[in-house]
């Protein structure tokens, strides 16, 4: 077996690992990210997972971002935009991804469904499509695993999605039962203060 089949298999299977042990140990109070459903209360493991998390994110984030770039500069490089112009795009695109992560509410939730379908197709799908229109003459077996991967990938990401759906859903009715009651105790409240206060002055009187 050649050394990039190996780290395929091996990227595949902790993927799938990772999944599986989360939704094991959290079902379905799995929250994006993980890092919420660890404890709180001042864990120093915690503490070191979320540091480290925040080490790769900001390892992982110039290279997802590079594309983008690359697209955006090529675009301005047709127009024979200076150096200066190129610059301030590449600053326009990290501004942009700030004031989105900002600015969109419930972003747990949209990352939770960008995840499910595109991360999911990225690390399952994808590949193994292009595997197999690089590599035609693949061997029958090979093709059959590479398709069982990018079936199980849609799969997985159509029910990741499913249940990222259903969760906003769920967050936004259980947010908007706790208004409406929350609304309803207030206004008993000011029912009942109104009625003592007459009924303080009728004793007095």
């Amino acid at each position: 077996m050649k050394l990039l089949d190996r780290c395929y298999y091996a990227v595949t299977a902790l993927f799938v690992a990772f999944g599986v042990g989360a939704y094991v140990g959290f079902d379905s109070k799995t929250a994006a990210p993980i890092t919420l459903n660890l404890p709180q209360n001042g864990d120093r493991l915690s503490a070191v997972v979320k540091l480290t998390l925040c080490a790769c994110l900001m390892c992982t984030y110039p290279i997802m971002l590079q594309p983008v770039c690359e697209i955006v500069e090529r675009a301005l490089r047709s127009y024979r935009a200076s150096p200066v112009a190129i610059n301030a795009g590449r600053m326009a695109a990290v501004a942009c991804t700030a004031v989105v992560a900002i600015l969109v509410p419930k972003f747990a939730h949209l990352m939770g469904i960008i995840g499910a379908l595109g991360c999911t197709a990225l690390a399952f799908s994808l590949p193994s499509y292009y595997y197999l229109r690089l590599f035609p003459g693949t061997t029958r077996a090979r093709r059959l695993a590479l398709y069982a991967i990018m079936l199980f990938g849609l799969l997985g990401g159509v029910f990741s999605a499913y249940l990222s759906f259903s969760s906003m859903i769920e967050e936004a009715r259980a947010e908007e039962a706790a208004e409406m009651t929350s609304t309803a105790a207030i206004t008993s409240v000011s029912a009942v203060v109104p009625s003592s206060t007459t009924a303080q002055h009728t004793a007095d009187n």
